[in-house]
């Protein structure tokens, strides 16, 4: 009897993951909008270091009075930072996606094959 309901539970999660699946493929439809929400994000985690290495820089050069170089210096840093991030973010996005992926294959794979229950 445990075995039963475990199974049952099973082909449940399997059809979520499915739903959850065909969800994002419909979303995919819409890619326009979404990659025009991703290039937002991206934007910010870029703008958001270079402002602050900037405003840094800015007062670090006005402490000592030296010209701009602290403030180009912590620009750069800042726009350094901001790439640093976004790969991070992609990289975790990428491999969150390839997981999901797979799960959902491997799922699908199970529900097509045939079980001696039937």
């Amino acid at each position: 009897m445990p075995e039963s309901k475990e199974r049952s539970y099973e082909k449940k999660l399997i059809k979520k993951l499915i739903v959850k699946a065909r969800k994002r493929a419909r979303r995919q439809e819409n890619a326009v909008f979404l990659n025009a929400g991703l290039m937002g994000i991206l934007g910010w985690h870029i703008v958001i270091p270079v402002i602050l290495g900037a405003a840094a820089g800015m007062g670090i050069d006005r402490l000592i009075g030296h010209g701009n170089y602290f403030f180009i210096t912590f620009m750069l840093l800042g726009v350094f930072g901001g790439m640093y991030n976004v790969y991070r973010w992609a990289k975790k996005h990428m491999a969150m996606q390839k997981k999901e992926n797979e799960v959902v294959l491997e799922s699908e794979k199970n529900m097509n094959r045939p079980t001696g229950e039937e």
